[in-house]
């Protein structure tokens, strides 16, 4: 029917991306939707048209809807939180809770050309890019698809920090993103935290060292980035057998 060939073309609105969402996240849909109309407003989503002439989604759509569900706090914080979380840089760490993370990309041709400094928002709307269009994203090394690619985004009272995790096999490379809040911005959080402003100092009283971390599987990643490109069918299959 019209339904499987809009799905099959790949023609994703944002119903369809707020319905994969919530299905996939756990989200309720009407959550997600106040996620998305905030959004909207701030222009961090395609918004032109309505109906089947609305905006087909992209990939840093489905980027910036993503952040907006898994950040803690408010919905109407959304837009604002979410373009701090695209623009966290990535970090040189030598570990991440334990494991050594390596000291070049994922052997993924698509990320592998990223700057050496480039943002979460670049590297979420390339995986979703290279996953809508080819169903996988190749360890080029062993020319298979990874086992798993999956996010966690923790949460902290001065900031938030993101790890993007590539796996195959006994292999793992990690990509490490932080961003501060506003009021630690300019602030060496390490060492000068008595400088900050009289907001982040009263985020540090009320909330301490408490950190707040949200998974997002390999699964839910690519069920995302599923509904984008041609093998969102399979996606709506699915949806309509659970």
């Amino acid at each position: 029917n019209h339904n499987r060939i809009l799905f099959h073309c790949g023609m994703a609105k944002l119903k369809d991306l707020v319905r994969v969402m919530a299905l996939t996240l756990g989200d309720p849909e009407k959550s997600v939707n106040v996620h998305a109309m905030h959004l909207r407003k701030a222009k961090l989503l395609s918004s032109t048209g309505r109906g089947l002439h609305s905006s087909d989604m992209r990939p840093s759509d489905a980027t910036n809807l993503l952040l907006a569900c898994i950040h803690v706090g408010t919905a109407k914080d959304s837009a604002d939180v979410v373009a701090r979380l695209r623009s966290a840089t990535k970090h040189h760490s030598d570990e991440v809770r334990g494991r050594i993370v390596a000291s070049v990309p994922p052997p993924a041709a698509a990320f592998q050309k990223l700057a050496a400094r480039h943002t979460l928002g670049t590297a979420l709307d390339t995986l979703f890019k290279e996953w809508a269009s080819h169903g996988h994203i190749l360890a080029e090394h062993i020319d298979e698809p990874f086992d798993a690619i999956h996010l966690d985004l923790v949460t902290t009272a001065v900031g938030w920090k993101a790890y993007l995790s590539f796996w195959h096999g006994d292999y793992d490379w990690v990509i490490d993103y932080g961003q501060s809040r506003p009021e630690f911005d300019g602030i060496d959080l390490v060492h000068d935290r008595k400088n900050a402003n009289a907001a982040g100092r009263k985020l540090l009283l009320q909330r301490g060292h408490k950190q707040i971390t949200v998974h997002v599987p390999s699964a839910s990643l690519k069920a995302i980035a599923g509904c984008l490109g041609e093998n969102r069918a399979m996606v709506e299959a699915r949806r309509r057998a659970i």
